[in-house]
């Protein structure tokens, strides 16, 4: 078995500046061949007068501690306590409940700690189930303990323990693999589970945190978990069985806008916490504060972006190391991943890291066996050092630990922890969410996880949460609720924007809910069950409100504004950006459609998106269901025109960007289509034919060459046939400009793909349980059919378009900055060799959902610079050619130009 403790090279100069300036002593393998309490009372004997364990004003030292764990034990030894169940521990965090932790375990007894602070009917379910028949807690929780215990229970107030009980050492055998402690889930995913630890598996734990920190006697650790936690356990067991102290931060009854002070007045060396927690530290923090002795931070409970890292270096000494890993109550720690100053985050999460000690990660497949290197799949452990399973829940047991029977090596059970990750070539784990966060919106499959570590990651969010929710309607819609950064000025708008940036528009919530604060869970994680539901209200855009301003404008946005469950709507509110989809543009079609007794094409809303276009179309009677393929967007200019295939309507930004002096020409492959239909003719199925179509329209506006060309997404396509079939004709071709491009026979994105079956079942979600002839009755559904089986149609002729000529010009693709394959030979995705002179290679921002919303401009231009510098190098060879030698020049005549280049 792989066995790894420290990961990443730059981690470990850090982690040897530790050794050599404190008395570290390691863990061994005989340390757990031995009880927790064997263990403590080796580390008292060494050094009894070193402080254990402060809160407050108030501290113990070893040689105290250990003999108030002792009075307790001897007390519980007198008590006819059944053995075969648990003690339950009912205190708050603090020295009464690490006296009583060790007292339990002394007494050869194991225990379970509730949380006072939940609610009663979850706490005694917990202790129904138990079996439990003894109760300890403190004075100002002795009433809710009496309510919980019943009249069939003991409860034990260790407020009143008494001196005269003994303080030597019971020196009890205990079996190291016998039961030391119950740990309950939170019960975020269903029915609170008691995960069984052992005294073995507990050392263990200890052991892979020992010497992986260098935890030693000089350090001074955080208590900041709750009683009831695993972490709230790890750390008593951390400290205390390295001879360090633990330092005890009552964070729920103080928060922690005092917790940096304390930090430093307490010389904490080793703070621990959930990264929620973290985060709302360092929004304390109003300046730089190095924290002299603090030399390791973990974090762990959830994903740790790269942001909270980068923030963190302005606040902290240099040589601090971050420690980040997955680690959770069925296992404890299972992996590392330790980061400094050097450590790269190239992604927005930290990853989980490398395989602890004796820590196996497989990853599985949904019929458990191991998936393919470099495939996703269910996070599987393997050890004999996790938990054996869950208390009194046998099915549970089985279903979640499986026999060892992934190796011939025997290397233990296996957990199946519900998280799904992907490991690198080199080990290390990474993320990617949980298995059962899965929804689908309008039939696409969405991760929640992911969206939430997106929206998280941008720079104006603090915290981020997704819901899956029903509207009105009983329609499934995605809710992000997030908290503001403190220094951040942004919109619904700016949200919509950034996150378009790297998640496909169906996983882009509908609505977001700007929460002061994310309520939390006892353990500080974000509680997802307490989120309000979210308000129907307006979302706050980019732009300001507009009111409107005729009668067909207030008609059309009350409309808008009962579709999209909103408040109101301003004229130049963007219908996506206020939460619609396509099918609430059908409903919403539908609707003006009934109301003002109008014809209105499903296309309309996607070209114009808000309630001025349309009202405008309106109001000067230009919705009409036929459309010119071939569109004017610039006239004006006296540079040659530019062709441009595709259908998108942030083709007009483009245009604009070019500037007034470039004539603009949009061939719109959907109308082309469309109006076949219109026609009763099929829709073309060959991209030469439609390109074919298109050049007779081209010679219309401009009868000879050279001609300037270009496309996107499935208009590239038709755009290099256009080019190759003019040349055949004789043409010359200025410059092909292609973006959003894949060549011809590359990794084709329809393969497998039905649009036709996508709108099936978005219609089907629609009408609920309608017949068919009712929903094919359903006019603006038929749009949407229409438009999806022309979309159908031009991608099978995109992925059956194979080329028999070869380009012979200047080709230039456009590729996204992020998305430029760095460890391939052709970094042009396959079109250079469709090019006689190979193929040029420009970088753009965004990606293929953002770079015709977010950046038109920029793709503008690179478009016009890729234009400007084919026209000059041609101009440079053609003076070239006229002062060359008679017998060098060209025997065939220039094409005759009319537009003067």
């Amino acid at each position: 078995m792989k066995t790894v403790i420290t990961n990443n090279k730059s981690a470990l100069p850090c982690l040897q500046h530790l050794e050599a300036d404190t008395e570290f002593v390691s863990f061994d393998e005989l340390n757990i061949q031995q009880s927790i309490t064997k263990r403590f009372e080796t580390i008292v004997n060494s050094d009894p007068q070193a402080v254990a364990v402060r809160s407050g004003v108030t501290e113990l030292n070893y040689r105290e501690l250990n003999q108030q764990a002792n009075r307790l034990a001897n007390m519980l030894l007198r008590y006819d306590i059944d053995c075969e169940t648990p003690i339950v521990l009912l205190l708050d965090q603090g020295i009464l409940n690490v006296i009583a932790v060790l007292g339990v375990l002394k007494s050869a007894r194991f225990f379970l700690p509730l949380d006072p602070e939940q609610p009663a009917g979850r706490n005694k379910l917990i202790l129904e189930e138990s079996g439990a028949d003894t109760v300890i807690t403190e004075t100002i929780w002795i009433g809710y303990a009496h309510l919980l215990a019943g009249d069939d229970r003991n409860v034990i107030n260790i407020d009143q323990l008494v001196s005269h009980e003994s303080a030597e050492n019971p020196n009890i055998a205990i079996d190291p693999d016998s039961i030391a402690q119950i740990v309950y889930t939170s019960g975020s995913t269903g029915h609170p589970k008691g995960v069984i630890h052992t005294h073995r598996q507990v050392l263990h734990n200890v052991m892979r945190h020992t010497n992986a920190f260098r935890i030693n006697r000089q350090d001074r650790q955080t208590l900041l978990y709750p009683t009831h936690a695993y972490a709230g356990t790890r750390e008593i067991y951390n400290s205390l069985l390295n001879g360090a102290c633990l330092c005890h931060y009552p964070i729920r009854e103080k928060g922690v806008a005092e917790l940096a002070t304390w930090i430093d007045k307490e010389g904490i060396t080793i703070y621990c916490s959930v990264t929620t927690v973290f985060r709302h530290f360092l929004d304390t923090l109003d300046e730089p504060i190095r924290f002299p002795h603090l030399r390791l931070i973990k974090l762990g409970g959830e994903t740790t972006l790269r942001k909270d890292i980068y923030r963190l270096w302005t606040l902290i000494r240099s040589d601090c190391v971050i420690h980040c890993g997955l680690g959770i109550s069925e296992t404890g720690l299972v992996t590392h991943f330790f980061l400094n100053r050097d450590t790269e985050v190239p992604k927005n999460s930290v990853p989980l890291g490398y395989p602890a000690r004796d820590m196996e990660v497989i990853l599985l497949d949904d019929n458990g066996h191991r998936v393919a290197a470099g495939e996703v799949g269910e996070i599987a452990v393997r050890s004999r050092f996790i938990s054996s399973g869950y208390w009194r829940r046998p099915e549970l047991t089985r279903v979640a630990f499986l026999p060892d029977g992934l190796g011939p090596d025997k290397g233990g059970p296996v957990y199946l922890t519900g998280d799904k990750g992907w490991i690198a070539p080199d080990g290390c784990v990474e993320y990617r969410g949980r298995k059962n966060n899965q929804v689908k919106i309008r039939g696409n499959r969405v991760d929640l996880s992911e969206v939430e570590q997106v929206l998280a990651s941008l720079d104006s969010v603090n915290e981020a949460a997704v819901l899956l929710c029903k509207d009105t309607k009983e329609q499934d819609h995605l809710v992000g609720y997030w908290t503001r950064n403190r220094v951040s000025i942004v919109t619904t708008s700016h949200l919509r924007k950034a996150l378009l940036e790297a998640l496909p528009r169906h996983a882009i919530p509908a609505v977001f809910v700007e929460m002061d604060r994310m309520p939390l869970t006892s353990t500080g994680k974000i509680n997802k069950h307490a989120l309000p539901a979210p308000e129907e209200a307006c979302p706050e855009l980019e732009s300001g409100y507009v009111a409107p301003r005729t009668s067909n404008e207030e008609k059309v946005a009350h409309i808008w504004a009962e579709v999209l469950k909103v408040e109101k709507v301003g004229m130049q509110d963007n219908f996506f950006d206020l939460g619609g989809d396509s099918l609430s543009a059908v409903r919403l079609v539908s609707t003006l459609e009934t109301r003002l007794d109008l014809r209105i094409p499903l296309i309309a809303l996607f070209q114009g998106r808000t309630v001025e276009y349309l009202a405008h179309l309106l109001e000067s009677h230009h919705i009409t269901e036929s459309q010119s393929a071939t569109v004017a967007i610039q006239k004006q200019g006296t540079e040659p025109p530019f062709f441009a295939c595709g259908s998108h309507p942030r083709y007009v930004d483009i245009a604009r960007h070019m500037g007034p002096n470039q004539p603009f020409y949009r061939l719109d492959v959907y109308a082309l289509q469309s109006e076949r239909l219109k026609q009763r003719q099929k829709p073309y199925t060959r991209i030469e034919d439609i390109a074919a179509c298109f050049i007779e329209d081209i010679r219309r506006v401009q009868p000879v060459g050279p001609y300037s060309l270009g496309g996107g997404c499935e208009g590239s396509m038709v755009a290099f046939e256009i080019a190759n079939q003019l040349q055949s004709q004789g043409q010359d071709i200025d410059c092909l400009v292609l973006w959003l491009a894949r060549a011809p026979g590359h990794s084709s994105a329809f393969v497998g793909r039905s649009a036709m079956a996508r709108v099936v079942a978005q219609a089907r979600n629609m009408l609920g349980r309608s017949s068919w002839g009712d929903i094919l009755r359903t006019k603006n559904v038929a749009q949407l059919l229409k438009h999806e089986y022309i979309e159908y149609r031009i991608f099978r002729a995109v992925d059956n378009y194979n080329p028999t000529r070869t380009f012979q010009g200047k080709l230039v693709i456009i590729r996204f900055q992020t998305n430029v394959p760095k460890d391939v030979k052709d970094p042009t995705g396959g079109w250079a060799e469709r090019a006689t002179n190979g193929a040029a290679v420009c970088l753009v921002p965004g990606n293929h959902d953002t770079l015709l919303e977010l950046h038109a401009h920029e793709l503008g231009d690179v478009v016009q610079s890729s234009l400007r510098i084919a026209r000059m190098e041609k101009q440079a060879h053609i003076s070239q050619s006229r002062t060359a030698p008679r017998e060098e020049q060209s025997a065939t005549p220039a094409t005759q130009n009319p537009f003067g280049v």
